[in-house]
């Protein structure tokens, strides 16, 4: 039977935040296999049952992985269209040749060598959720989070439907996230800010312009 839990928010600064991205770090290195109470202490250097107190079933230490991930990637995401409706300053409607090159500098970011861990628990957190129900109402959240960011920048960008462009252009990063996994930086494959621009403007018409 499904375990029904309410998944809580990990407190910043907490033994339960440090424990959280010990589980995210572990999954993006070794995967989900490697996550037991035994394997989280060693890597934090924690006595041997120091996180049972805190998360006393693998499931809940998964969970807290990924609510942690799911927060900090919606904070990421916020902070990033912060910036670009400073950049804006004034504008009404924001430009998507502006959006663009910033979206472009995330992208150069994420795929850095020490991030790579961030983009597989990205996928072993979504594969986790396919194959145990559990999961998956965790799993729906974080990607409804991500939707409701980007549909605030849509509307900026004057975006007719900002929920159903926002939810293309969450296809459309996944994408890349995957493409970055299976054809890492080096191989061709980079993105351009034109690139982002062309699938912004893309993704807008197509969703009613």
């Amino acid at each position: 039977m499904a375990q029904e839990r309410t998944a809580r928010p990990i407190e910043r600064g907490s033994r339960r935040e440090l424990i959280a991205d010990a589980v995210i770090r572990l999954i993006g290195e070794k995967g989900v296999r490697e996550v037991t109470h035994r394997k989280i202490d060693q890597f934090l250097g924690l006595r041997e049952g120091s996180t049972s107190p805190y998360f006393p079933k693998v499931f809940d230490l998964l969970n807290a992985g990924l609510v942690r991930l799911s927060e900090l990637d919606s904070e990421a995401l916020r902070n990033v269209h912060e910036l670009i409706v400073s950049k804006a300053q004034d504008t009404a409607v924001l430009d998507p040749a502006t959006v663009s090159q910033i979206l472009y500098g995330v992208w150069r970011e994420a795929s850095k060598p020490e991030h790579r861990y961030l983009l597989v628990a990205r996928f072993e957190f979504v594969l986790l959720g396919d194959r145990q129900i559990a999961f998956r109402d965790s799993n729906i959240r974080y990607f409804e989070d991500l939707v409701k960011v980007d549909s605030l920048l849509f509307a900026k960008m004057g975006a007719k439907n900002p929920a159903a462009a926002a939810w293309e252009y969450g296809v459309f990063r996944r994408g890349l996230w995957f493409t970055l996994l299976i054809a890492p930086p080096g191989a061709g494959t980079e993105p351009t800010p034109a690139y982002f621009e062309a699938q912004l403007r893309r993704i807008m018409l197509e969703t009613g312009g």
